[in-house]
């Protein structure tokens, strides 16, 4: 049973504030807790509120929960590129906090450990070697990659780097992953993007799908060839061990993402539409949407007909308006 807490407020300035509020209150309970962050759009609103109420993260450990691979074809010369997310953890995160209190301990995917480049002719000259797990009913190969113990050169390189950083989590225990969820047909948990990841998936080498580069292309140029394919991001599996998830969407855009992956968990084929549908398999949920973000969730039967959906299924629903 997963226990799962919803609540909706008026716009996404409140959702910012109440997750600025959230985790101000958990660092006051535990000052070195173990945070994974997102470098997505939603919680930079959040990031900042955190500075203007003067949190202190200087104790906590964070941790982020993916990268780019740097794509010298495309221009992605990470860090210095404004869409690297080590640019974004900088200029986003710690810059709004007063010196003094920001973290000192954080980590994420390295983004120059190899090319995209690299990669993709490896990949190649290695076929054998790796594998991409299919979807289960469709058949699509997916977007994990598993690299097996015989892959050489830049490929072991990068499961080494991968194996590295799940040891860094289990050495410290997540409390809080915080992140939003991304965009239709498949709204994803990290970059575990469509058509498929396992759940068992630990760190890994993942290729984007064109919805999550497009809606990831505005420091691109705002072209989504130039958004590099590769990542390395945390799996379902390193991150629904985490006491709790946070999952934070606002906006009309998000609404049938929002409802695809959270209105109906007893959908046989749940898990299999999107990763973010993962979390279900954690300890604690808790989902702070905006009201135009959860108009397609509340469609059938509001706030009861969906705790009863979640109690069909043994999970424990509170969702309330604040």
């Amino acid at each position: 049973m997963t226990k799962v807490r919803l609540r909706i407020v008026d716009d996404a300035t409140r959702a910012a504030f109440l997750r600025a509020e959230d985790l101000q209150a958990a660092t006051r309970k535990n000052p070195e807790l173990v945070l994974v962050g997102s470098t997505g759009k939603t919680p930079i609103a959040t990031y900042a509120r955190l500075g203007e109420i003067g949190a202190d993260l200087s104790s906590i450990k964070l941790r982020m929960l993916d990268s780019y691979l740097s794509s010298p074809s495309r221009g992605f010369q990470a860090p210095e590129h404004r869409g690297s997310f080590t640019r974004y953890v900088i200029e986003k995160i710690l810059e709004p906090l007063d010196q003094s209190r920001r973290p000192i301990d954080w980590v994420m995917p390295p983004e120059e450990i190899t090319t995209c480049e690299q990669v993709f002719e490896e990949l190649e000259a290695q076929v054998g070697r790796w594998e991409r797990p299919r979807h289960p009913m469709s058949g699509v190969e997916g977007s994990e990659f598993v690299l097996h113990d015989d892959v050489e050169g830049q490929l072991a390189l990068v499961r080494r780097t991968c194996a590295a950083y799940d040891r860094l989590l289990e050495s410290a225990p997540i409390d809080i992953v915080m992140t939003g969820l991304g965009p239709l047909p498949y709204p994803h948990l990290a970059f575990n993007c469509g058509p498929y990841t396992r759940h068992e998936a630990l760190t890994h080498l993942a290729l984007l799908d064109d919805a999550t580069r497009r809606a990831n292309c505005a420091d691109f140029d705002n072209d989504m060839e130039n958004v590099p394919p590769l990542s390395i991001t945390m799996g379902p599996r390193s991150v629904t061990r985490a006491m709790s998830i946070w999952i934070t969407a606002t906006g009309s855009q998000k609404s049938t993402a929002v409802a695809h992956a959270f209105s109906d968990p007893r959908a046989e084929d749940f898990e299999l539409r999107s990763s973010i549908g993962y979390v279900l398999r954690s300890r604690e949920v808790d989902l702070v949407f905006d009201e135009e973000a959860a108009e397609d969730l509340l469609a059938d039967g509001g706030f009861q007909g969906l705790e009863a959906r979640y109690a069909e299924v043994g999970h424990e629903l509170v969702a309330r308006r604040i």
